[in-house]
């Protein structure tokens, strides 16, 4: 269970890390 957890966060950081690049970006090219 740790390990999994551990996973989840990790992508779940990934992913916000991901939708803040997009968005950034996007704000960037307007």
């Amino acid at each position: 269970m740790p390990i999994n957890y551990i996973n989840g966060v990790r992508l779940h950081r990934s992913v916000i890390a991901g939708l803040h690049r997009v968005v950034s970006r996007q704000e960037y090219l307007n």
